[in-house]
């Protein structure tokens, strides 16, 4: 059996795992309802503001303003011209400039506010291991939904006569696997290093601010979509909107940020596999 047909079959499986979960899920609900309204009263009292959001915006265009201005420079001064091989680098100088430098603001205003992670993000040690089996269990349960509207997706873009281009970086990552620690670099923002910062800006304090000013259904769209659109990607728009809204369920029904940041980990990581074994 081919490395293809396996992946094949472990993506199928999880289709089925997860359909199976979602019929769980169903049962124990009307068994014993989540009480959503206060889940959702326990979001809205995340104690950030809006000062803090505009504050990481502004903080986040800034620095991709700069990145933008030197790769304008380098442009005009023909430093790294040649795209396959600059484009590896300006990945990482990209990643510096949203991922950790979004981390590093967070964990300054976490610092300065004081708070706990606990009260920031319902990050806690003690339910640590629970909130990570949610996080599988929850990620097996979105990916039937996953598919489906994908596939809905991408037929009615055929239909209209649209053919989405694949993102730069699912075609980037193959090239890079002759040089290890590039390799190893993009991989780790990918799986780990992405995932909790996206997830700490959109679901941790983003949505929040949402629900609380919006309420908790359009809350959740208005995030879901700017967290699709911020890819710059058509075709992976509605797949992406439909990940952020069971990202966004997830950190509502369990009150940490850790069960969404394990479902983006786990949907990363297939997806790199899947990507690695196309182009392989």
């Amino acid at each position: 059996m081919d490395t293809h047909s396996i992946i094949l079959y472990i993506c199928t499986g999880i289709v089925i795992i997860g359909l199976l979960v979602n019929i769980r899920l169903f049962l124990n609900e009307r068994e014993s309802p989540t009480p959503w309204e206060r889940h959702i009263k326990w979001m809205c009292e995340r104690p950030w503001s809006w000062r803090d959001a505009i504050l990481l915006v502004f903080f986040l265009i800034g620095l991709y303003m700069i990145l933008i201005c030197l790769q304008s420079v380098a442009s005009i001064f023909h430093i790294m011209s040649d795209k396959k091989t600059a484009w590896p680098y300006w990945i990482v100088a990209g990643s510096i400039t949203f991922h950790w430098a979004s981390f590093a603001f967070i964990s300054r205003l976490v610092y300065r506010k004081p708070l706990s992670w606990k009260a920031a993000l319902g990050i806690d040690l003690y339910t640590l291991k629970e909130d990570i089996k949610k996080g599988v269990i929850f990620y097996l349960a979105m990916m039937p939904f996953f598919v489906f509207y994908s596939f809905l997706y991408r037929t009615w873009l055929h239909e209209i006569g649209i053919s989405p281009v694949p993102q730069e970086i699912t075609e980037l990552i193959p090239q890079l696997q002759s040089s290890p620690l590039l390799f190893g670099y993009i991989v780790c923002v990918a799986v780990f290093i992405a995932p909790i910062a996206e997830e700490i800006v959109f679901r941790g304090i983003v949505l929040p601010l949402m629900i609380k000013k919006w309420g908790a259904i359009p809350g959740m769209i208005i995030v879901s979509l700017c967290f699709a659109a911020i890819h710059h990607n058509l075709g992976t728009l509605v797949p992406l909107f439909i990940l952020a809204v069971a990202f966004s369920l997830a950190y509502l029904y369990t009150q940490s940020i850790v069960t969404p940041i394990i479902m983006h980990m786990i949907f990363n990581a297939m997806s790199l596999l899947i990507i690695l074994n196309i182009n392989g």
